[in-house]
């Protein structure tokens, strides 16, 4: 129901799922007074659609990039906690001056990248999204239905 993909681009989808599973997508009507069914049925479709598209070398690429992305945010997140332990122990603990520097450093860096992760994930979540879509309609029409 968002504005990320013209309306045609989603008729397009939404026949060429009917082509392939035999599945009927409701329309834009349907699909804002049904959003909670509108969303199961979407999400049955893209996992048929990832099922599908399993051997695709560019699918795959993205996907490889979206999942490094997500374990590089959480390597962030311990990077900051473990930055938080630095400043504490030089601050504390009578270390050198620099310790204290580095750990603001670090805390600052890998803060600042967090504070972007919700950008970078939906982001790179959109672009696999993207990607996905294209190279489904992209696909000729099965000769067997799953």
């Amino acid at each position: 129901s968002n504005s990320e993909y013209s309306i045609e681009m989603k008729d397009k989808l939404r026949k060429k799922i009917k082509e392939h599973f035999e599945m009927e997508m409701y329309d834009f009507q349907h699909e804002s007074t049904e959003e909670t069914r509108a969303r199961f049925l979407i999400k049955e479709a893209v996992g048929q659609i990832r099922a599908l598209l399993k051997d695709n070398e560019m699918l795959l690429n993205h996907n490889i990039e979206y999942g490094a992305l997500r374990n590089f945010l959480g390597g962030c997140l311990q990077a900051v906690f473990f930055s938080l332990i630095i400043m504490i122990k030089a601050y504390f603990f009578s270390y050198s001056e620099g310790f204290l520097i580095l750990g603001g450093f670090f805390l600052t860096v890998y803060g600042s990248i967090l504070l972007m992760s919700k950008w970078l994930i939906q982001r790179y979540g959109n672009s696999y999204a993207r990607i996905l879509y294209q190279q489904f309609l992209a696909q000729p029409k099965s000769v067997t239905n799953p």
